[in-house]
């Protein structure tokens, strides 16, 4: 019975035995969240989601040890419910109001505060996103609890990676990795390695991206964790786009799908809905690619995940900016740039600079834009991103250019010609910087040194793979500029 139907006198005591009996539900169908059984569970829990929250509520305030603690379980069921559906905001107040009532360690805390971490992440309160995850991590260091360790690194691992301190998230995911492998824990080992990716995905390699996200996708099926299945599918769908698969990568996004939505997470099928559109751009489908992006800014504004939502923001301007929408595109880029700021994203910040900066150079702004690109640097330089700076160094060339100012152009042309190493996954932005080289041998009154370096840009186009080839239409006067200045002739 609830407490609040019980009679006058009775009320304690129902609350106890409601706090009770949905703390041992809870706790039954969340330890199943990550098996097969896991759609089964969350749609268990969803049916009694208004329950596990009051029975949450009545228990915390009980004098009684054993239903504070139901009702902290209760929570923690409830959590899972609202972290796959929003809204994200009501997590971390429920958490703190229960861990007020719990003695520290204890892996129900641990627990409670790696989920108002993952809300706090979600909303883009990174300060208190760190604060949780880095206090979850130190209990479960004094618990000495192998599992409930190597989950405490997996998070805080992801939050160290959005922050930009790549060094520290990576010791923490190796460190979790060290702990999870050799005592079989298949589901830590899960978590550890595909968050790991993320952090390959950031330094844009390619390999270790593969290595991670398909150990993730088969450790995921062998377990039979469905959830994490379709998270990590979603995931590797990036390496396929990264390769040029496009068909692979867009099979690998409706499997993903068709869990999310089996499952009832309206919180991911936004994150399927943000890489099918980067697909769907690169295909040269711009209406398409248009649809998936406002599909998951939909999303992400449902379940209120800010963070996601500037980086579709920012997706949407670069649609703009290739279909030279400029004034539709400006303010995009505007909204995605002041959440960044907001929130401290700075890989957020990064991609949504170099965005602006072309949004504002191709309209005729090439000292603001150089302004974007000049921070994107430096920014860059700080978190020891050396495979973006490249197509920075570019923007700031073309800008440099347009102000009347080759020489230097030239210094960021030069060395991110250096950087630029890899044959294939830079293969674009090699082409590109040669193109600059070029334009500005040629502003520079050079023409031989100007027509060695338009030879050399032509050949480097001829090898840029299908992944990155609607990069030519997005921009086709620089390839027109190297073939002209390859052939020796004049501008026009």
């Amino acid at each position: 019975a609830r407490a609040a139907d019980a009679a006058p006198g009775e009320s304690e005591g129902a609350s106890g035995r409601h706090a009770a009996f949905f703390g041992i539900y809870g706790d039954t169908w969340r330890r199943e969240l990550a098996g097969p059984a896991g759609p089964e569970g969350l749609r268990r829990l969803t049916l009694e989601e208004e329950n596990l929250l009051r029975a949450a509520e009545w228990g915390r305030e009980s004098p009684d040890m054993a239903a504070r603690e139901s009702a902290a379980r209760a929570l923690m069921a409830w959590t899972e419910v609202t972290t796959n559906r929003g809204p994200y905001t009501e997590i971390r107040p429920a958490c703190e109001a229960t861990l007020r009532g719990l003695p520290a360690p204890s892996e129900i805390r641990v627990s409670l505060q790696l989920s108002a971490s993952r809300a706090e992440f979600y909303v883009g309160a990174m300060p208190g996103c760190v604060e949780l995850a880095e206090s979850a991590l130190h209990e479960a260091r004094q618990l000495g609890d192998p599992k409930l360790l190597v989950k405490a690194l997996g998070w805080a691992g992801r939050v160290f990676t959005v922050q930009g301190d790549i060094p520290r998230a990576l010791s923490l995911f190796n460190e979790g990795e060290a702990i999870a492998r050799p005592a079989g824990d298949l589901l830590g080992l899960c978590n550890i390695v595909g968050m790991r990716g993320t952090v390959h995905h950031e330094l844009r390699d390619v390999p270790l991206m593969a290595r991670d996200f398909s150990e993730a996708v088969r450790l995921a099926r062998e377990t039979g964790n469905r959830l994490g299945l379709a998270r990590h599918l979603t995931n590797y769908g990036t390496v396929h786009r990264a390769r040029g698969e496009f068909d692979a990568a867009l099979a690998v996004y409706d499997e993903a799908e068709s869990i999310f939505r089996e499952i009832g997470n309206i919180a991911d099928i936004g994150a399927v809905a943000s890489n099918r559109g980067i697909i769907r751009y690169e295909l040269g489908d711009t209406g398409g690619a248009r649809e998936c992006f406002a599909d998951a800014a939909d999303s992400y504004r449902f379940v209120g995940n800010v963070q996601q939502l500037s980086v579709t923001l920012s997706n949407l301007a670069a649609l703009c900016c290739a279909e030279n929408e400029i004034k539709r595109g400006l303010p995009y880029a505007e909204e995605a740039i002041r959440v960044a700021r907001e929130l401290n994203l700075p890989h957020s910040i990064l991609m949504c600079l170099n965005t602006r900066a072309s949004l504002l150079r191709n309209d005729g702004r090439p000292l603001e834009a150089l302004a974007d690109v000049e921070e994107g640097i430096a920014l860059a330089r700080k978190m020891d991103l050396r495979r973006d700076l490249p197509s920075f160094f570019t923007s700031a060339a073309a800008s440099l250019l347009a102000l009347g100012r080759p020489d230097e152009a030239r210094k960021f042309v030069e060395e991110g010609i250096e950087l630029a190493d890899l044959p294939v996954e830079q293969a674009y932005e090699r082409f590109d910087l040669r193109t600059h080289l070029a334009l500005i041998e040629e502003a520079c009154g050079r023409p031989a040194e100007a027509r060695r370096a338009g030879e050399e840009a032509v050949k480097l186009a001829a090898l840029v793979p299908k992944a990155q080839a609607r990069r030519f239409k997005d921009e086709p006067g620089l390839l027109r500029a190297a073939e002209r200045i390859a052939a020796g002739l004049p501008p026009a």
